[in-house]
């Protein structure tokens, strides 16, 4: 399945929150093809909080 997705202006501008759309991108290809998501450098992933 091809994403497609609105980029903004806003987003486009700002690199941090292109490199987060990014990410995201990244996390749903991988979920989508049964694949472990990617790791993020220098972060760790929490949970959820319920």
């Amino acid at each position: 399945m091809a994403v497609k997705r609105f980029i903004s202006a806003e987003q486009w501008r700002d690199q941090q929150q292109l490199q987060r759309l990014i990410t995201s991108l990244q996390f749903s290809l991988a979920i989508e093809r049964g694949e472990q998501a990617p790791a993020i450098p220098g972060e760790r992933l929490q949970p959820a909080a319920l």
